[in-house]
């Protein structure tokens, strides 16, 4: 091990000893045979996207792994919805919306179809309107971004741990994707904070949920429990 030390002095570590030396160079063997084995157990589809998020950092939009089920949501009006048309309609295409689904212990994929649909009589093509999204033109659905909240905010998951959970899972999300749809969520969540606010505060009376410590009364001489009143 001493012809060792000069290496060693030249990465910068010459002050460690040459047993901790040895520890940090069994440490990273470990963690070589640990994402050779994650990314042995993954499925066949996924080893690209892992590289991709194990290796430099790519940028743009991720791609839904093909090996996740899809779920069919069909928007088919049958009737033209044009002024006081009501002709029928022709499919002459379609489109398709997928999001990433999450079912507590699974991943899924919802393929909102929204066929191309052609009115003879007023000469119009026309698609249904995709359903309101958590986050407009976003792969997450609100039940995933629902998920990645609690798991933060309430199991006290940091993403980077939920990011190796997905990855096992055979769906790699990079954090910075969790921390945009955390931003997300926060500020729905946010809006219905206020929007509670105000119901609360049009009511007659507020009821307090915890008792206020340390309240002289007036027919006391110690200090009691009180709770406020609107």
């Amino acid at each position: 091990m001493g012809r060792d030390e000069p290496v060693l002095r030249e990465e910068g570590i010459g002050s460690l000893s040459v047993q901790n030396a040895a520890k940090t160079f069994v440490r990273a063997d470990c963690v070589a045979l640990t994402h050779a084995a994650m990314r042995e157990s993954l499925p066949s589809g996924s080893h690209s996207a892992y590289s991709c998020c194990r290796g430099t950092a790519k940028y743009g939009r991720m791609t839904i792994p093909a090996h996740l089920p899809r779920v069919e949501v069909r928007h088919d009006p049958l009737t033209c919805t044009r002024g006081q048309c009501g002709g029928l309609l022709e499919t002459v295409g379609e489109e398709i919306s997928e999001k990433l689904d999450y079912i507590p212990g699974r991943f899924q994929v919802i393929r909102h179809i929204r066929p191309k649909l052609a009115c003879r009589p007023c000469g119009t093509i026309e698609s249904p309107a995709l359903p309101a999204q958590v986050i407009d033109k976003g792969l997450p659905t609100a039940r995933l971004v629902a998920h990645v909240m609690t798991a933060k905010h309430v199991d006290h998951l940091p993403l980077y741990r939920q990011e190796t959970q997905y990855l096992r899972a055979g769906v790699p999300i990079s954090r910075a994707t969790l921390c945009s749809w955390l931003g997300q969520g926060e500020y729905w969540i946010s809006l219905l904070a206020e929007a509670c606010k105000m119901a609360l505060l049009e009511g007659a009376i507020l009821h307090a949920a915890l008792p206020l410590q340390g309240i002289h009364l007036l027919t006391a001489q110690l200090p009691q429990r009180a709770f406020p009143w609107k």
